[in-house]
C-alpha cells in the first residue's frame, strides 16, 4: 500500500521542488531567528528544530514505505535498527567538540602552515 496518492506518487520533480522550498524556508526562518528575533530568538530556534524533526520524520516514513515494498518488512526493520545502532556507536565513540577546540585547532594549523591570515587566529578576530 502506497502512502502517497497517485497524482504525486511518481512525480519526483514535484517532490524535489517541494523539498527545496521547504529547506529554503527552514534556512530563512533560522536566519531570521538568529538576526532579528532578539529575546525570542532561542524560542524560535527551538521551534525550528522541532519543525526540522517533523520534516525528517515525514521523509523517513515515505522512504520506509518504499523500502518495505522492495526488501520486506522484516529486513526494513533490521536495517532501521542497524542504522540507529550505527549512529549510537558514532555518538559514543566520537568526541564532542566545542568552539574553543575548533579555534585552537585552526590556530595550530595556521601556525604550521605559516599563518595565511597575517598571524591572526580565529580568537583574535
Amino acid at each position: 500500500m502506497m502512502a502517497h496518492g497517485g497524482a504525486y506518487g511518481d512525480n519526483h520533480a514535484f517532490a524535489v521542488a517541494f523539498t527545496c522550498v521547504a529547506a529554503a524556508s527552514q534556512g530563512l526562518g533560522g536566519l531570521l531567528a538568529v538576526l532579528g528575533m532578539g529575546e525570542f530568538g532561542s524560542s524560535v530556534a527551538h521551534l525550528m528544530s522541532f519543525s526540522t524533526g517533523v520534516m525528517i520524520y515525514l521523509s523517513f516514513m515515505d522512504i520506509m514505505v518504499e523500502t518495505k515494498e522492495k526488501i520486506g518488512e522484516e529486513w526494513a526493520g533490521v536495517a532501521f535498527f542497524a542504522g540507529i545502532g550505527l549512529f549510537l556507536l558514532l555518538e559514543v565513540c566520537l568526541p564532542e567538540v566545542d568552539g574553543s577546540q575548533v579555534a585552537t585547532a585552526w590556530a595550530e594549523a595556521a601556525a604550521v602552515s605559516g599563518g595565511g591570515q597575517g598571524g591572526q587566529t580565529l580568537t583574535d578576530r
